[in-house]
């Protein structure tokens, strides 16, 4: 088995505190209720792997058991793969208590588990009892293996290298959804498999919307543009988002966008190893605040970084734990005024001994985001 597959699940299998659990499962049910624990524990590199488990064991191994549709893409692995291609629901049922005979204890990641699978896993083993392994899943996950952050760092360099497409792209009267395309294009024209979420391109008063959905929309002077976008890289998420003004404008927008970017950095400059992810979020809104923003920046600072574009931890009011070497995290501030426009700022960035090392290099002062 890949090494660094079995240091995984041995790293997962070390935070959990009851020693009795012998087996993991992970259950996935149709898209998009895929755990993506599945890919970290599984590596496979192709396939949605719907109705499919992967079965973790204590000593570092791992089973596949997957339906005719994924079986080739499970067999490009290393690992043992079950094919299970008659009556699914008995056969998966047969094929897991044959795994799991003897073991009483088994962890289940209740976080990627949807009830009604949850309730067909207690009949499917019911001599065995499910513990809840859902924080030794997120703690370890939550730091980064070198093949992780190699893959992040591509997924980045990818979104950063499409800031200039993009840019040149946009002009007044497009549409947002046609942005959204290009931005979406220019991506995977790089080298990305897909976008790691929903691109987010809002003109005007829609900027103001941290999660707004592009519409027909079009790009007027003087607008304030969030575009939020990121590459998804064999499976790996980057996240990135840069405002731009769309000719010339006031001193309002300025002001907001130098707010922004200040706050950025006063966060920015207190991350290390050891550091409190709730003073990375108070140094950003300190800033905000001061300049006369207070209630205006309505979201955490930032947030992990992987398999998924949210994958765990939130950098937020709430947020009163220490940051640790290898983690992937996102830092972005935003001021978003209703009916008048936002700004957001965001880069990526990993979380080493000394400080971190920034993977987003796209442009982002005042003068770089207006478009001539």
């Amino acid at each position: 088995m890949n090494n660094l597959l079995k240091e995984r699940v041995e790293k997962i299998f070390d935070k959990i505190d009851d020693k009795d659990v012998s087996h993991i499962i992970i259950n996935n049910d149709i898209s998009p209720q895929i755990d993506s624990t599945f890919f970290y524990l599984t590596g496979v590199s192709s396939g949605i792997f719907e109705r499919s488990f992967a079965v973790a064991y204590a000593d570092g191994d791992v089973t596949i058991i997957t339906g005719a549709l994924e079986a080739e893409s499970a067999r490009k692995t290393d690992l043992k793969v079950i094919v299970v291609d008659k009556k699914p629901n008995d056969e998966f049922k047969t094929q897991l208590l044959q795994v799991l005979k003897g073991h009483k204890k088994i962890g289940v990641n209740y976080g990627g588990l949807t009830a009604k699978n949850y309730l067909w896993l207690c009949e499917a083993v019911k001599d065995s009892k499910i513990v809840d392994v859902s924080n030794p899943i997120e703690h370890a996950r939550m730091i980064k293996d070198e093949v992780e952050i190699k893959l992040i760092k591509r997924s980045a360099e990818i979104a950063s290298a499409s800031f200039y497409p993009i840019k040149e792209a946009i002009k007044e009267g497009l549409k947002e959804t046609e942005m959204a395309a290009i931005v979406n294009y220019n991506m995977m024209k790089l080298g990305a498999t897909g976008a790691s979420f929903e691109t987010i391109f809002g003109s005007g008063k829609n900027s103001a919307e941290p999660h707004y959905v592009p519409r027909d929309d079009r790009i007027l002077k003087g607008d304030l543009i969030v575009c939020d976008y990121g590459a998804r890289y064999k499976r790996y998420c980057s996240d990135t988002t840069r405002t731009f003004v769309m000719g010339n404008s006031d001193g309002k927008k300025k002001k907001i966008y130098n707010t922004v970017f200040e706050a950025q950095r006063a966060s920015l400059d207190i991350i290390k190893a050891g550091a409190n992810g709730l003073d990375v979020y108070k140094a950003a809104a300190n800033v905000i605040d001061k300049n006369g923003y207070h209630g205006l920046f309505t979201h955490g600072v930032g947030h992990s970084l992987g398999l998924d574009v949210h994958d765990s931890t939130i950098l937020n009011p709430y947020g009163d734990y220490p940051l640790e070497e290898g983690m992937v995290l996102t830092v972005e501030p935003g001021v978003y005024v209703p009916g008048f426009g936002g700004v957001r700022i965001e880069d990526d960035i990993v979380i080493t001994k000394k400080g971190y090392e920034i993977l987003t290099t796209a442009p982002k002062t005042w003068d770089e985001m207006i478009i001539a």
